[in-house]
Formats: C-alpha cells, sequence, structure tokens
C-alpha cells in the first residue's frame, strides 16, 4: 500500500471519526443542556445520562462505521469501555472545577467538559480500542453463516450471510448492538421532543393522575395501574411533565424487548431487530406514546404475556408460569379488554396438540391461581363499586343494530387498523424489493428458514387470534369496537409477518429499508414537534398541550390563598380545568366531580364543606361568571366570584375562565 493511499484512509477513517464524534457531542451537549435547563435532573446526574446516551451513539457509530475492518465486538466494547470512562473521569473533573469555580454557568460547565471527551476518545480509540483487521496482531475474521439463523442464543456473528462490508454489513453482522442503541436513543429522544415542545400534559394523563392522587383500587372509568404509576412519579419528581412521557417510552421499549426476544428465540436476531423496527411504525407504537394512558401501558404488558406464554408452552419452568401468572394479574389493574390474550392464550392450549399437554402442567394451575390473588383487591373493588368502570366501558360503545352494521362496524375496524400499518407495510414491500418493480437484480435463493412450526403458528395465532376474537365480540353483541382499544394487539403483527413470508427476502434491500424506515421514523418526530410547536396556529384554538395549565393553577390557588388564608384542598370542575390546577397547584387539591359525586368517592361533601371548594368552569360568553348548574354546591355559601382571563400563542384569542369560592365551613368539619 502506498503512502499516499495509507494518507487518503487515515483522513477518511479520522473525518468518519469526527462525524461520529460530531454527532456524539452534540447528543452529549443537548441532553445535559436540556435536562439542566428544564430542572429535570441534578447536574452530575444530567452529565452522567446525557454521558452514556452519548456513548451509546458514539460506540455504534465508530464500531459499524468508522473502524470498517475493526476488533471484535467484544473486544471493542470493552476497549471503548476502558476509554470512555477514563474520557468521563476527565469530564468529570473539568467539570467539577468549572461548577466550583462559578467562572461559567451549570449550562455552559456540563456544555465545555462534554466537549473534551472526543478529542481523548480519538487517539485511544485509533491506537488500541479499535484495532484495524489489516495490522498484524488483529484476530482474524470469524466465518459467517446463513442469513436468517434460527435460535434465540445464537451469537450475531453467527446470524450473518456474507453480505457486503460498509455500515451494511457491520449492522447485520451486530443487530444487538443496533437494536440496544435504537433502544436507548428512542427512550432519550422521544421523552425530550414532547418535554421540549409541550407546554402542557395532554388531557389523559391529567386526568389519571388526579385520580393516582387519592390512591384508590379502582376508577369510574379504569383499573388504577396507570394512575398509581403516574401518581408515583409525581410524588418523586414534582409536578413536571418529563416523567409522564418517560413512563409511555419505558413502555415502549419495554415492549420492543419482549418482540426482539421472542423474534430472536423464533426467526434470528437479524429478523427481530427489523421486526422492532417495522413495529415502531405502527401507529399506536410512535404518534399516540406521548399521552401515556391506559392503552399505552396495555401495550408492554401484552407483549411481555405473549414472551412469558411462549416460553411457558416450550419449556414449561415454573418461574415462566408465575411470570405469565403475574402479569395477568398485573393486566387486571389496567384494563380489562387484556382478557382477549388471556382467552387467545387458552385457546391455543386447547387446538395445538404439540401444547395441549401443559394443560396438565402445576406450572399453569398455580399461574392461574397467582393471577387471581393478585387481581383479587380490584375485582372486589369492581363488585363494591356495582361494577362502575364496566359500566363505564358499556357506555362508551355505541350499539349496532342489524347484522349489517355490525358487519360495516367490522370491516371499517379492519381498515383503520390496516391503515395504522400503511408505513409497515409500504417500507416492507418497496424497502424489501415484494414489489415485482422493485425485484430486478436481487439475488435469489436467499429467504426466510421456515417452515409450518410450532413456532410460526404460535406467531400468527397471537398476532391475528386476539383480533379475530374482538371483531367476533363486536358482531355478536353488537358493540362498537374503537380504534385505540387495539393498541397492544399488534405487538407482533411485523414478527408474524416476517416470519410467514414466502417471497424471497434479501439482505441486500436491508439498507433501503433501513432508508426508508429512518424517514418515517424521524418523520413522525418532526410532525410531532411540529404539532406541538405550531398546531394552535392552525386550528386558531389552544391544543391541549398549549394550555398554560402551571399558570392558571399557580393564578388559582394564589387567588384562594389571598381570600382564605389557607392552601387549597379542594377544586370542583371538569376532569381538563379542574384537573389542571389538581396537577400544577402546590398544594396538590383534590378533584372533586360536583356534578356526579360518585366519580370522586374520595371527598365526601361534609369534608369538601368543611375545607371549602374552589369550583372552576371554562366561561365562553358574557362579563358575568355564571356558575353551570351542574356545579352548584352550596351555592349561598358563595363568598366570591369572578372570570379570569389567560392568554395562550395566538395573542388576540385569549380564553376566559370562571370561578367561584365556597369557603371553609368549621360547623362540616367532625
Amino acid at each position: 500500500m502506498t503512502f499516499s493511499r495509507i494518507s487518503a484512509k487515515e483522513l477518511l477513517t479520522l473525518m468518519r471519526f469526527g462525524i461520529v464524534g460530531i454527532g456524539a457531542t452534540l447528543v452529549h451537549m443537548g441532553v445535559a443542556a436540556s435536562l439542566v435547563h428544564f430542572n429535570i435532573a441534578p447536574v452530575f446526574v444530567a452529565n452522567l445520562v446525557a454521558y452514556l446516551t452519548a456513548f451509546l451513539f458514539a460506540f455504534t457509530g465508530h464500531f459499524v462505521w468508522t473502524f470498517q475492518r475493526g476488533a471484535p465486538l467484544k473486544q471493542a466494547i470493552w476497549r471503548y469501555f476502558v476509554i470512555s470512562a477514563s474520557a468521563f473521569g476527565v469530564n468529570n473533573l473539568v467539570l467539577l472545577s468549572l461548577v466550583e469555580s462559578g467562572l461559567v454557568s451549570k449550562v455552559a460547565s456540563v456544555v465545555i467538559a462534554a466537549a473534551i471527551v472526543p478529542a481523548i476518545s480519538y487517539v485511544a480509540s485509533r491506537l488500541w480500542g479499535f484495532k484495524d483487521a489489516s495490522e498484524p496482531d488483529a484476530q482474524p475474521a470469524q466465518p459467517t453463516a446463513p442469513f436468517f439463523d434460527k435460535g434465540e442464543d445464537t451469537a450475531d456473528a453467527a446470524d450473518l450471510a456474507p453480505v457486503n462490508s460498509g455500515l451494511h454489513g457491520r449492522v447485520m453482522k451486530h443487530p444487538s448492538v443496533c437494536f440496544w442503541t435504537f433502544m436507548a436513543l428512542h427512550l432519550v429522544i422521544w421523552t425530550l421532543v414532547p418535554t421540549l415542545v409541550y407546554r402542557n400534559l395532554p388531557l389523559d394523563v391529567i386526568e389519571l393522575v388526579t385520580w393516582g392522587h387519592e390512591w384508590q383500587l379502582g376508577y369510574f372509568k379504569h383499573p388504577p395501574l396507570p394512575s398509581w404509576l403516574l401518581e408515583g412519579a409525581t410524588m418523586l419528581f414534582g409536578s413536571s411533565a418529563w416523567p409522564a412521557y418517560l413512563l409511555s417510552q419505558l413502555s415502549m421499549i419495554i415492549a420492543f424487548w419482549a418482540i426482539w426476544r421472542l423474534g430472536r428465540a423464533i426467526l434470528g436476531a437479524q429478523a427481530a431487530l427489523l421486526s422492532v423496527f417495522l413495529t415502531s411504525l405502527i401507529y399506536f407504537y410512535n404518534f399516540p406514546t406521548p399521552e401515556f394512558n391506559h392503552n399505552v401501558l396495555q401495550v408492554p404488558v401484552w407483549a411481555l404475556m405473549a414472551l412469558c406464554g411462549w416460553y411457558a408452552l416450550k419449556q414449561d419452568k415454573l418461574w415462566q408460569w408465575l411470570a405469565l401468572g403475574l402479569l395477568t394479574g398485573f393486566a387486571v389493574y389496567i384494563k380489562y379488554s387484556m382478557a382477549i390474550l388471556v382467552v387467545a392464550l387458552l385457546l391455543f392450549l386447547l387446538v395445538e396438540p404439540s401444547a395441549r399437554q401443559r394443560l396438565k402442567s402445576w406450572g399453569l394451575w398455580l399461574a392461574a391461581l397467582l393471577a387471581l390473588l393478585v387481581a383479587a383487591p380490584h375485582l372486589y373493588w369492581l363488585i363494591d363499586s356495582d361494577f362502575q368502570s364496566l359500566s363505564y366501558m358499556s357506555a362508551r360503545s355505541a350499539p349496532l343494530e342489524g347484522i349489517v352494521a355490525r358487519l360495516l362496524g367490522s370491516l371499517g375496524f379492519v381498515g383503520i387498523q390496516i391503515g395504522h400499518h400503511g408505513a409497515l407495510l409500504l417500507v416492507l414491500a418497496i424497502g424489501g424489493g415484494l414489489l415485482p418493480f422493485w425485484r430486478k437484480g436481487i439475488s435469489a435463493g436467499v429467504s426466510f428458514p421456515f417452515a409450518a412450526t410450532l413456532e410460526r403458528r404460535y406467531l400468527i395465532w397471537i398476532a391475528l387470534v386476539p383480533i379475530a376474537l374482538t371483531i367476533l365480540l363486536s358482531v355478536v353483541n353488537g358493540s362498537e369496537m374503537r380504534p385505540m382499544w387495539a393498541a397492544p394487539m399488534f405487538s407482533f403483527s411485523a414478527l408474524a409477518l416476517l416470519g410467514s413470508l414466502k417471497t424471497a427476502y434479501f439482505r441486500e434491500r436491508f439498507r433501503f429499508m433501513a432508508i426508508g424506515w429512518a424517514g418515517v421514523y424521524f418523520g413522525t418526530l418532526i410532525v410531532i414537534a411540529s404539532m406541538g410547536l405550531f398546531g394552535s396556529y392552525v386550528i386558531k384554538k389552544p391544543l391541549r398541550v398549549d394550555w398554560p395549565g402551571a399558570q392558571i393553577a399557580s393564578h388559582i390557588a394564589s387567588l384562594w390563598q389571598s381570600q382564605q388564608n389557607q392552601p387549597l384542598a379542594y377544586v370542583g370542575g371538569d376532569a381538563w380545568i379542574g384537573g389542571n390546577v389538581s396537577f400544577y397547584a402546590a398544594t396538590r387539591p383534590s378533584l372533586v366531580h360536583l356534578e356526579d359525586w360518585g366519580k370522586s368517592p374520595w371527598a365526601e361533601p361534609a369534608q369538601v364543606r368543611c375545607k371549602g371548594v374552589m369550583i372552576l368552569w371554562q366561561q365562553k360568553d358574557g362579563d358575568e361568571p355564571h356558575l353551570p348548574e351542574a356545579y352548584a354546591f352550596d351555592p349561598q355559601r358563595i363568598a366570591a366570584s369572578g372570570i379570569e382571563v389567560f392568554q395562550w400563542k395566538v395573542k388576540d384569542k385569549p380564553f376566559r375562565i370562571g370561578w367561584a369560592m365556597v369557603p371553609p365551613d368549621p360547623s362540616a368539619c367532625q
């Protein structure tokens, strides 16, 4: 090799290292500065979280792109970890010095300290961390194996078919690295985007956290687990928005992990990685996820139940059955529609000959007993409340009269769900070369080695039978199906689709699929950010996420404090206006549904009279406050009332909130 060729190679390596390093530095700076600026974490905790995120970004970039003929994966990981840990130590020393000296702000301190890391790591990485395969002491390349090799514990390198060198080849050779990098980046990015662009929490989150504040075994609409999680996060981190967004994305990555594990066990690591990518394009796994609610929390528990069900059927170990039973018990605390998956799994036991023997397993019956024990407190509440939440669910389903209406409703439901898979199907069809006009020049003879096995039947079953049962239930009882109820049911649709393909599915198309996936994935983020930033300007009225909830809560609480000289304990009103004050006010007042006391059993009328209540409503017209009749509580004792005007993004369209103050009545206190 000539000197000029060596120099060109070194310059190319340096350029790639610089690009990845700049990207990692920007990730470090952006995450750290955001965490500090929004008071999400202390400066050193923020720096640690940002550093770990940047580490995953940098290692993946260097391993699959910068040093394309580098060291084996395990060697590269631990060497780069040593290098990064050393650089991180220097980073923290610099950060400590800057913070203690007070020469610059805390945000500037983390930015300056982050800029030092790439310079240190480049020299060590080039000379030691990523040894070039052409150097004398480099280890020889590992032999390759068939493209989609089967087996859950197969090493990544063993899953590889001969592929081209470069980024594509590195990704295909090490899907585990790509998977965990995707998981980390997804968690960080999808938590940060709504935190940065949304001014207010969405409606469902506001409503759930007001319920969770009361710690009930159930609520008039739904079971309690999502509310408990939100209230727990609020107790830990205060009335901040980001914990709710973090809970949503933790739910998503847990579901992705379950998909990855089941896919790796049945189809191999590369197919599992691809299925996770494709699943992230399904509507339920991106657009609605910033709004943490029962539909979002269903997704990981559903995926974990399907995963544990597979292992229990396959291996029949007691801990696997108990894990399934525990998850089933927790599912009762999330949403009753989770029962559909339980029915689907039981039906698989009955109709699948090779699985039917598990009916004799002690593990199955112990799992059922554990599920009942875990669910028992909520089931007791459900009976004691006269099935309040079930009545609400029934009322939410509009009746479909006649068989034609039921069939048309089912067809509409299926059509909407196909639309929700539109991005997945488009990327798979065009990027994967499944359309005839895209198949020219693609190598032949490479496809999924997947016969009609128990594995395939299980995948098809958990992907299709729950949806089929939902449609059948709707047709039989004549109830309308809401599209969001299907949110968890598509956790394995991408995996089942990949496992069922008979058409040649070629590794040469992976790069095109990756481009298509990246375009849709990041395009979705851009759309969500744009909606948060500009949506209210377009529709000329405030989106829920644009409401100044914190400002309203602070003003209302101060108004009460100034006239009553005691903290606000109760706020009356709807789930939105009253809920915002309940969440954002410093005293966290309890929300009272004055129009229906049964919706807020934590508040007795005597208690509310004792401590007083601030009644709120949206005043649409008129210059005098008009207390809605449904909210009339002790109207003869109203001490003061008024209208408060608040601004939002569109300055020429303020909105008004009416209020009525019912002061405390000491005579009602017992």
